[in-house]
């Protein structure tokens, strides 16, 4: 079965089931087919492609923190240019240099210099 089409029956099973009991039996019976769908290729990459955004809008978040509490006239600066970076890499290592940053002049140097 297509994952979506999982997805749906669940979803509509929970309005038809709503008793705590019938949707534990619910959950159950969906939970046997839960293993073999984690197992797909496709299911898999999606997973991955889904942990990789997530790390790179928490590092992007990150950077942008550090920017609002260290130097708070640079943060539409770095909302414009850090949500243009996708790689984790440029992200991490922008944020550890962004911390050390001594002042603003230099932030804003980082900041500037990204790629757009």
């Amino acid at each position: 079965m297509p994952c979506y089409l999982w997805v749906i029956g669940m979803i509509v099973s929970s309005f038809t089931f709503v008793k705590a009991e019938d949707q534990a039996w619910i959950e159950r019976i969906f939970a046997m087919f839960n293993d073999p769908l984690a197992e797909t290729p496709t299911y898999q990459r999606l997973v991955k492609q889904g942990l990789q955004q997530g790390r790179n809008e928490g590092l992007q978040e990150a950077v942008i923190g550090v920017i609002e509490v260290k130097f708070p006239s640079l943060t539409p600066l770095a909302q414009e240019k850090v949500s243009q970076v996708t790689k984790p890499d440029v992200l991490n290592l922008l944020l550890k240099t962004v911390v050390a940053a001594p002042d603003e002049s230099v932030a804003r140097l980082l900041l500037e210099s990204l790629a757009a």
